[in-house]
């Protein structure tokens, strides 16, 4: 499973890789995305792409405005940019740090002009180093030199077209970073020629290692060995003629976003390339502005299940009550069945506190067996409204029970089911309601009766 970034969390996963050229800009809008059943896909995903081509006349910043409004009608909200400066000051160097050197900036610092071989002011030139290989004789680096008004320059145009600037390489050494993208290194020897249009430049990796990098001019000739293979992209790659060379086109693009798309990996994940030219201070801000987005993504994402948490228990009562309001008209639609059992439970009450107050020794379930043998014994239509427990006498308890019907022969048929129950039981009563029996729901005709029975304990 892909491990979510530290830019992810701040919601960074997306970013704009702009190769600003001298006549155009191409634009690549890349998003990191998080695959983890998908292993075989790419992780990256270009969301947008476009050049924008410049008329000479127009001037540098009003090019940033054309940029912005460009980036606004295509509806892109990615504000977060990462480029390279493309200029003729832009030196590369290579060269090794003796061992024992504690601090590699101020090397770097004293010997400038040596490895410049042009005298220039260090308040004036910015640089950053790249550790290519390390040996008990020293550290093999590559440091690129870049003017600092060439840093400003750039700055200013990302500002005014309204983007954040993250990422800041020098030259085309960033297309490169192309190789590592859903490829696997082999055991040979790999060049990766970036083809623009009056020079090329040529990465070489050893093992998927970057060896070096070099400027090298049109016409280039190159022999290439048996155990070398040779990849090619850039803006003239097409028109190239390199045999036995693989083109590659990063992302489905055309060879021409290269160098677009390596600096958008190189912002999205920095462990490609380290280099970053933007001032120390620049890139401090812009860390502490992530960390304030994770802070407020987390209070925001606290917040929202807090919400849910509160929300949940709210809309199961609603449920629930909403279910018994229900069910309770379901039974109030039912009309005297629903009185009826209603009686019956306060009845049913009613004899288990004449039990438990007559201190009787009738267990529960001889009580439970004798309600079921008379539920049995009642024919359908009669019905029970009442049970009365008389106090004990000698061993055994009367029991009273009153109930009505509409025909007069279900009276005789409880009787003789009771009887054959081995209950004895007497009719007591047998007739219209009587005044006390006014208030249980009796429909026109009934028949109202008593009956005593005995129930030994």
């Amino acid at each position: 499973m892909n491990q979510i970034s530290f830019r992810q969390l701040a919601g960074a996963d997306r970013v704009l890789g702009i190769d600003l050229a001298e006549h155009c800009v191409r634009v690549v809008e890349v998003e990191e995305r998080i695959l983890p059943l998908r292993k075989s896909q790419s992780r990256f995903n270009v969301r947008n792409h476009f050049t924008l081509e410049f008329d000479r006349e127009v001037e540098y910043l009003k090019r940033s405005d054309l940029l912005k409004k460009k980036i606004t009608e295509l509806g892109i909200h990615t504000r977060y940019a990462a480029t390279s400066i493309r200029s003729l000051g832009v030196k590369v160097v290579e060269a090794i740090i003796p061992s024992g050197t504690h601090n590699v900036d101020e090397w770097i610092t004293e010997n400038q002009e040596k490895l410049l071989r042009i005298p220039l002011s260090s308040g004036s030139i910015a640089h950053c180093v790249e550790i290519l290989e390390r040996s008990d004789s020293g550290t093999r680096v590559e440091i690129t030199f870049v003017r600092k008004e060439e840093i400003e320059r750039y700055q200013s145009f990302f500002r005014t077209a309204g983007l954040e600037l993250i990422t800041l390489g020098a030259g085309f050494r960033d297309a490169s970073n192309v190789m590592k993208l859903d490829k696997a290194f082999g055991g040979k020897v790999e060049k990766f020629l970036f083809v623009a249009e009056d020079s090329i430049n040529v990465t070489e990796f050893i093992q998927g290692r970057r060896n070096r990098s070099y400027q090298a001019m049109t016409p280039f000739t190159h022999t290439q060995p048996d155990n070398t293979s040779i990849f090619l992209s850039g803006e003239r790659a097409i028109q190239a003629n390199f045999p036995s060379s693989q083109l590659i086109q990063p992302l489905g693009l055309t060879p021409e976003y290269c160098l677009s798309i390596g600096l958008a990996l190189k912002a999205l994940n920095s462990d490609i390339s380290p280099t970053n030219l933007l001032p120390a201070e620049e890139t401090n801000r812009i860390t502490v502005n992530l960390y304030k987005n994770i802070f407020q993504r987390s209070v925001l994402l606290a917040g929202a299940v807090l919400i849910a948490l509160l929300f949940i228990p709210f809309v199961l009562e609603t449920y629930l009550n909403w279910r018994s309001n229900k069910l309770d008209d379901q039974l109030l639609a039912n009309g005297n069945s629903y009185t009826e059992l209603k009686l019956l439970e306060t009845q049913t009450r009613d004899l288990e506190k004449q039990l438990s107050e007559s201190n009787t020794s009738i267990r529960s379930s001889h009580t439970a067996k004798f309600l079921h043998n008379i539920a049995s014994a009642s024919p359908d239509g009669l019905w029970l409204y009442k049970i009365k427990l008389d106090a004990e006498t000698k061993g055994n308890s009367k029991l009273s029970l009153f109930g009505y019907t509409l025909k007069s022969e279900k009276v005789t048929d409880f009787l003789k089911n009771l009887n054959s129950l081995g209950y004895d039981a007497n009719l007591i009563r047998s007739g219209n309601p009587q005044q006390n029996e006014t208030l249980i729901p009796l429909k026109k005709d009934a028949v109202t009766f008593e009956i005593a029975t005995q129930m030994k304990n």
